[in-house]
Formats: structure tokens, C-alpha cells, sequence
């Protein structure tokens, strides 16, 4: 359970890194500080939700795998376009599904504390 939140922090951290060194000169002051919002808000939920007992269980272990493994095809995406000479609108698009992917494993992840905290009186 440790290591696939830690490798997801990690990555998301790595992407996070990259696209502030890299695309700042090529993306548009709004649509970065955009990319970065949405970044920043899917690592907030992995460390929000790091101490939850919950993540032990066969489903917190799944939305952990599919939260790292979503995380790493953000980070290919975005080492690949780091590499491209000119970022161009269908390479964002690409970016942007990718990060689609992140923060719906996110939403799912803060869906499921909330469901798992409510308390029946």
C-alpha cells in the first residue's frame, strides 16, 4: 500500500518539477498555471488521504495501483513533449487526457474516505 502511494507522490511530484522547468517559455501563462492547479490538487489528495486505514483494503489497493499507474502515463506524457521542439495544441490535448486520468483516480480516492468516514448515528 506504502509503496504505490509513495511511487504516485513521487511521480506526481516529478511531473510537477518538469512541467514548471520545461513548458513555462512554451504554455501560456493561464493554461499553465491551469495544468498546475490540477497537478497540485490530485497530489493533495494522495497526501490528504495517506494515513487512511482503508487504503489496506483490496479496494484502497486498487485505486492505488490505477492512481500510480495513471500517474506514470502523465509523467511519459510530459518527459515526451519536453522533448518536442514546439508544443502545440493536439500535444496539450494529450496532456490534458492524461491528466483527466489522474484526477479521476483523485476524485475516486476522496470519493471513498468520504464515503468511508461518514458516520450512522
Amino acid at each position: 500500500m506504502g509503496e504505490n502511494l509513495n511511487l504516485a507522490k513521487s511521480v506526481l511530484e516529478e511531473v510537477l518539477d518538469t512541467v514548471k522547468a520545461s513548458f513555462a517559455s512554451m504554455v501560456p501563462e493561464d493554461k499553465m498555471r491551469d495544468l498546475m492547479t490540477r497537478i497540485q490538487f490530485s497530489r493533495n489528495s494522495l497526501i490528504q488521504n495517506e494515513k487512511k486505514i482503508w487504503l489496506r483494503t483490496k479496494v484502497g489497493r486498487e485505486i492505488l495501483g490505477d492512481f500510480g499507474a495513471s500517474s506514470e502515463k502523465l509523467l511519459d506524457v510530459v518527459n515526451r513533449l519536453q522533448k518536442a521542439d514546439k508544443i502545440g495544441p493536439d500535444l496539450l490535448v494529450e496532456v490534458d487526457v492524461a491528466l483527466r486520468k489522474v484526477e479521476s483516480h483523485a476524485k475516486r480516492l476522496n470519493e471513498e474516505t468520504r464515503r468511508r468516514s461518514m458516520v450512522v448515528t
